[in-house]
C-alpha cells in the first residue's frame, strides 16, 4: 500500500517539530512515543496481513495452519520429573535447561545422575 503511514497534508503542521529547542528529556519523551506508534503500526499490518493470508486460504480450502504448520518443526513431547534431590524430595529437575545447585552439589560428592533418577 503505497503511502501508508504517510502523514496527510493537515497533519504536516504537527510534525514541524523544532527537534533541536527540544531538552534532552523532551527528546527522550518524543523517542518512546515513536518507538510505541512504530509498534502498534507494525502490529496492525501484521493483523491485517494474517487476515488477509487466512482469507486467501480459506477461498482455496485451507486454513493457515494446515498451509504453515503449528510454528514448531518438532514439538517437544512433555516430560515428567526425571531428578530428585536427596535432602528434600519435592525439589525435582526434569532434565533440560540450568542443572540445579543441588543437582551439581550431588555430582560435586561422588554421586552419579543415575543416584538422582526417580
Amino acid at each position: 500500500m503505497p503511502g501508508e503511514g504517510a502523514p496527510r497534508e493537515s497533519d504536516r503542521a504537527a510534525l514541524d517539530i523544532d527537534l533541536e529547542a527540544l531538552s534532552r528529556e523532551e527528546l527522550v519523551e518524543l523517542q518512546i512515543e515513536v518507538a510505541a506508534a512504530l509498534a502498534a503500526l507494525e502490529r496492525q499490518r501484521r493483523k491485517d496481513a494474517l487476515a488477509e493470508l487466512a482469507g486467501r486460504a480459506r477461498e482455496l480450502g485451507f486454513t493457515l495452519e494446515e498451509l504453515a504448520g503449528s510454528g514448531r518443526a518438532h514439538p517437544r513431547a512433555p516430560l515428567g520429573p526425571r531428578y530428585a534431590n536427596p535432602a528434600n524430595p519435592d525439589e525435582i529437575w526434569y532434565g533440560r535447561g540450568r542443572k540445579p545447585h543441588w543437582f551439581k552439589k550431588a555430582m560435586a560428592t561422588g554421586r552419579t545422575p543415575e543416584d538422582l533418577l526417580l
